[in-house]
C-alpha cells in the first residue's frame, strides 16, 4: 500500500513598509501581538520622504513576490491621487496614520493631548518614552495588546486586522 503524500500548505507572504524606522519598528511590535501563524511578514522601512518615494520604495521591493503588499504612511503630508493610483496598479494598499503622524497617532491612542504639528508629536512622544526612545521594548510598556484592542483608532484598527489577516 503506498502512502499518501502530505502536501505542505503555503504560508501566504505579506510586505509591510513602514514610513520610517520609528514605523517599522511600531509594525514589528504589532506583528509580535497579533501575527497569525499562517502568514510570513516581512517589515522594512522606506527611510522617510514624500509619498513618491516611500511608494517608489516599495514597488522596488517586488511586491508581486508577496500574496500582499501594505505601506503605512503619515497623513501630515498629502498623498496625491496619482500615488493612489500607482499603489492600487501594483497591488499596493497605503494605510494612513491617523492623525497626522505616528507619534500624534499614538499619542491619541493613550489619550493624550495631541500638538498641532507632527515635530511637536514626535518631541512629545519622545518625552513620553523617556531616553530609551521608541524601540520595541519600550513601545510594550505603554502599546499592550489590550491598549491597541481598545482602541477606537482606524489606523490601528486596520493595522490589527492585516496582521490578523480578516
Amino acid at each position: 500500500m503506498r502512502k499518501k503524500r502530505m502536501l505542505k500548505q503555503q504560508k501566504k507572504t505579506v510586505l509591510m513598509i513602514g514610513e520610517g524606522k520609528t514605523e517599522e519598528i511600531f509594525l514589528k511590535h504589532m506583528q509580535s501581538l497579533y501575527a497569525s501563524q499562517a502568514v510570513t511578514f516581512q517589515i522594512k522601512s522606506a527611510t522617510g520622504g514624500s509619498p513618491e518615494m516611500i511608494l517608489h520604495t516599495a514597488i522596488k521591493q517586488s511586491p508581486y513576490q508577496y500574496d500582499r503588499c501594505y505601506v503605512l504612511m503619515d497623513s501630515d503630508v498629502p498623498i496625491s491621487d496619482e500615488v493612489y493610483e500607482k499603489a492600487h496598479a501594483h497591488g499596493i494598499c497605503i494605510i494612513k496614520t491617523e492623525p497626522m503622524c505616528l507619534e500624534c497617532m499614538l499619542l491619541a491612542v493613550l489619550d493624550k493631548k495631541v500638538p498641532a504639528n507632527s515635530q511637536k508629536c514626535k518631541t512629545q512622544f519622545a518625552n513620553l518614552l523617556g531616553v530609551a526612545g521608541i524601540q520595541k521594548r519600550s513601545l510594550g510598556k505603554y502599546f499592550a495588546r489590550d491598549v491597541l484592542d481598545n482602541s477606537i483608532n482606524a489606523t490601528i484598527q486596520a493595522l490589527i486586522n492585516v496582521f490578523l489577516q480578516l
